[in-house]
């Protein structure tokens, strides 16, 4: 498999794709406080999004071009103000990591963040899907992601690996110390969160 599968080198003209109030597989209207799961991958060569009930999401067969996955909740009322109460720094670490997914020439700050964000065991390397991409690779033993998981929202994610030079890790190192010195200044939306103003306006249409 292409490494540029994984690459957000292209978005639509209105940015990532909108959650959708009803089950992609079933069409099911989702209810307030059900959780459901989302999907990001590559439709011939578009960026494309799937969200599905529990029971539809276990019989699903992720695409070999899924970039990440996700589980959610429908936002109540109070979700917002609940989720700024409870944020921590690895929230907004998290955060952060998700927003980058989505802007491509910050691809060595967001390879960085994986990894600080593996040492601090937010997330976790998931071996499987690497696997999965070595025996794709016909041989090339270049690989081209890495995969991590998160149990915060039963994530995983694919993030190009990046190799810098040694003046581009002393830049990138010089920010993830001001983001770690100031993580109340990290915007806490993004598109894989719920709420967030994308998924929240599909939902309440």
């Amino acid at each position: 498999m292409n490494s540029n599968v994984f690459e957000l080198s292209v978005l639509p003209p209105g940015g990532p794709p909108k959650a959708s109030k009803t089950c992609s597989e079933t069409g099911r209207a989702f209810t307030p406080g059900e959780k459901f799961y989302s999907i990001l991958y590559y439709d011939q060569g578009e960026l494309a999004r799937k969200d599905m009930c529990v029971k539809a999401w276990k019989e699903f067969h992720r695409p070999e071009s899924t970039l990440a996955w996700w589980s959610s909740r429908v936002p109540s009322p109070r979700s917002t103000d609940d989720r700024k109460k409870t944020s921590s720094p690895n929230d907004a670490l998290v955060s952060l990591f998700e927003e980058l997914l989505f802007k491509p020439e910050e691809k060595r700050l967001l390879y960085a963040l994986a990894l600080l964000l593996v040492r601090r065991r937010v997330f976790r390397f998931e071996f499987e899907n690497a696997l999965a991409q070595q025996k794709r690779s016909s041989g090339n033993a270049r690989q081209d992601s890495i995969f991590v998981y998160s149990s915060r929202n039963d994530a995983c994610y694919a993030v190009p690996v990046v190799r810098m030079t040694q003046e581009e890790m002393d830049d990138v190192q010089k920010r993830l110390v001001d983001i770690l010195d100031n993580p109340e200044n990290v915007r806490l939306s993004s598109p894989f969160e719920t709420p967030c103003p994308n998924d929240l306006a599909a939902l309440e249409e």
